[in-house]
């Protein structure tokens, strides 16, 4: 017996919402977590202002080990934010700490990836000891300008602005059914762009960034202890991308070099649940 077409769009609209839900799961469970994920939130927040406003003194009166211990116990009992990081940052620089403060940098970065201050001090801190940036190509770089948490929110409110359209479609008659008929398009334009910036913050979790903290430093051609040949020279506070864990060795990608370094002389830049 044939079906109404009201239950064939109606299959046809439960499908793509499946699918969809499916494929934003999927790239979110892939998405490197942020530090509020892994913070022990346990000090109250009046500890917490008190801990930030102890650093900001400390700073201001040039004791950089006394802030940025602070500042580290601040992030640590769940205060997390790009100013918190971006703050410790400028306290490892003028400790002379040139690849932790990189480190810092770029994870405040991955929080408020427009903001002029972080791009211009991590820009600097490259730059003193001549270390590489990260590359990438133009539509990863353009992806990576948002935030992962500004892509679900767009992800978000694509996806149910979309289905109140569907719904609406499927119970109005036919003289509204066109202008909906070219919002759904536009909001299904919006979603599959947020889905691939989602997708762009997932693949940092595959192959996450590692910056390398210690000065001098050799990629080989090989994870071997002596006899290994050097490969090329890493300054230090490069941010680099992981490819490969063998035991104490990571197999980084440089630009279009590759080769292994030590666990102990890099860190990663967004913490895992596995680290």
């Amino acid at each position: 017996m044939k079906q109404p077409a009201f239950i064939h769009r109606s299959a046809a609209a439960l499908r793509y919402a499946i699918a969809l839900s499916a494929a934003a799961t999927y790239l979110l469970s892939a998405c490197p977590p942020t530090w509020a994920d892994n913070a022990d939130s346990g000090i109250p927040a009046a500890k917490q202002e008190q801990l930030f406003h102890d650093a900001a003194r400390a700073y201001d009166q040039g004791q950089f080990g006394q802030a940025t211990s602070l500042y580290r116990q601040l992030i640590s009992s769940g205060h997390v934010s790009e100013e918190a990081l971006f703050n410790l940052g400028n306290s490892l620089f003028r400790g002379g700490q040139i690849g932790q403060a990189v480190l810092n940098y770029r994870r405040a970065q991955y929080l408020d990836p427009r903001d002029p201050d972080i791009l211009a001090n991590l820009r600097f801190a490259l730059q003193t000891t001549g270390a590489a940036p990260p590359q990438y190509g133009s539509l990863m770089t353009m992806l990576l300008r948002f935030s992962r948490a500004e892509w679900v929110v767009a992800a978000t409110t694509a996806y149910w602005l979309a289905a109140v359209c569907v719904a609406l479609i499927l119970i109005l008659r036919s003289g509204f059914r066109d202008m909906l008929g070219r919002w759904l398009v536009l909001l299904g334009v919006l979603l599959v762009i947020a889905l691939s910036g989602i997708a762009a913050w997932a693949q940092l979790g595959r192959r996450p960034e590692l910056v390398v903290i210690k000065p001098q430093q050799q990629a080989l051609f090989a994870p071997l202890e002596q006899n290994a040949t050097p490969h090329f020279a890493l300054a230090e506070g490069s941010i680099v991308r992981a490819v490969e864990f063998s035991g104490s060795w990571v197999k980084i990608v440089s630009g279009d070099r590759e080769g292994w370094i030590k666990l102990d002389v890099c860190e990663p830049v967004c913490i895992s649940s596995g680290s």
